[in-house]
């Protein structure tokens, strides 16, 4: 029987669920399912308007990425099945002008799509 796990998103019949920050390891799953909508960030608002994510949920978040585009490119490079969900359209989950947040989660999402395609700069 495979082992299936799921990243940032509950399924009913899955037993392996693990969260967007958990840092945790692909290495036990043959298939993976991974939703790559961001989780929720904190955010600063400024007096005179607007607002921009907070300092230690930026680093977070970053490193996130980057670790879930490591797992991912691994699973891959040792023939596992790795499904990404999409969204048809960004999800704007945090108090910012609407495109800067269309533009923040397309890049994020390109950054783990081009990390799995081995397009990446690195």
């Amino acid at each position: 029987m495979k082992n299936i796990c799921s990243i940032n998103t509950d399924l009913p019949t899955l037993e392996d669920i693990l969260r967007y920050y958990s840092n945790a390891s692909l290495l036990d799953y043959d298939i993976v399912l991974f939703d790559s909508e961001l989780p929720l960030v904190s955010i600063i608002e400024f007096s005179g308007g607007g607002s921009c994510i907070a300092i230690e949920c930026g680093k977070t978040l970053v490193d996130a990425i980057c670790h879930w585009s490591a797992e991912c490119k691994r699973a891959l490079h040792d023939n596992k099945t790795v499904f990404v969900l999409l969204n048809r359209e960004p999800t704007v989950r945090f108090n910012i002008r609407p495109n800067c947040g269309k533009i923040v989660m397309g890049l994020a999402c390109f950054a783990l799509l081009a990390s799995l395609l081995g397009t990446d700069s690195n």
